[in-house]
């Protein structure tokens, strides 16, 4: 899979590349190295196959990475919160029972 960008006449063009730096965990870089090697491509091929794989598959505002099973503990699972969440209310909520329970331990 290879992006394209369309023209003005319709053609469509491969866009230019460019170098990026990454710094990512080394075991990472060593599965990142032997995926890419097994389909016969370089890891700079393979982590844009991968990137345009994602965006094909991902509506904007709901981006999210799951942890693989294969890269384990290198990322671990994130918490899934609940779309009407309001941490400002959760942030009081806690603070307030911090406050209750210092002021109770305060008047013993």
């Amino acid at each position: 899979m290879t992006a394209t960008v369309s023209t003005k006449k319709g053609k469509a063009k491969k866009p230019t590349k460019k170098k990026l730096t990454l710094s990512l965990n080394e075991e990472v870089i060593k599965l990142g190295k032997n995926l890419a090697r097994e389909q016969g491509i370089s890891l700079s091929s393979f982590i844009e196959q991968y990137i345009l794989e994602i965006a094909k598959t991902t509506t904007e505002h709901k981006f999210t990475v799951e942890p693989d099973a294969e890269f384990g503990e290198l990322f671990p699972p994130r918490k899934r919160l609940p779309e009407d969440y309001d941490l400002k209310r959760d942030y009081t909520d806690y603070y307030e029972a911090k406050n209750k329970e210092y002021t109770q331990l305060k008047e013993s």
